[in-house]
């Protein structure tokens, strides 16, 4: 690889990738581009701003001499997410099963998760709104009220909880990747 360079849409301001990273680059027989030895790249290019990428090729690829312009392809850099949340948000799950109908206490390992918010929340089509019982498995809610957009809950059922005495999480994400954690109270559960 020659060169790498991001062009901005308007084939005005340009990043040219360093050597360090374009000899951490693999080719594998299918043309699938990977970064070798655990390498990494943080971008110096502006967030929220479409690039086109040029990749100049040379040297040899599977046998064949490589010189030149490669293919061009689009890459938007987002790293902002739109749902900002203020204050502290409430938790309910169906099925409580403990002495108080709302001490987050059930038999059920199954349940329906409810939020009510502090204040309204609009999300914009690529954000989500989820909750999940262990960190890792996210569960996507709907807006259940939408003259306030302060009540959001799962689908019944929706959440596996965890044996034992937990919590559950909420957050905002994006199709990016780009999350915002909310501030949860009466998130435990046992």
């Amino acid at each position: 690889i020659a060169e790498i360079k991001f062009v901005s849409g308007n084939g005005g301001a340009q990043h040219i990738v360093g050597d360090a990273l374009k000899n951490a680059i693999n080719i594998d027989t299918d043309g699938n581009w990977t970064l070798v030895n655990d390498a990494s790249w943080t971008s110096a290019l502006d967030s929220d701003k479409a690039y086109i990428v040029q990749v100049t090729l040379s040297g040899t690829l599977l046998g064949n001499a490589m010189n030149g312009l490669g293919q061009t392809s689009s890459v938007t850099i987002d790293n902002t997410i739109t749902a900002t949340l203020a204050g502290t948000h409430t938790v309910a799950i169906s099925n409580d099963t403990g002495i108080l109908d709302n001490d987050r206490i059930t038999n059920d390992s199954t349940v329906k998760v409810s939020l009510t918010l502090a204040s309204a929340l609009t999300l914009s089509a690529d954000e989500a709104l989820q909750v999940s019982a262990d960190g890792t498995n996210w569960v996507a809610t709907t807006n259940t009220d939408t003259n306030t957009n302060t009540a959001w809950a799962t689908a019944d059922d929706a959440v596996t909880l965890v044996t034992g005495s937990n919590t559950l999480t909420a957050r905002v994400i994006d199709t990016a990747g780009n999350v915002t954690v909310l501030a949860l109270s009466d998130n435990d559960y046992t």
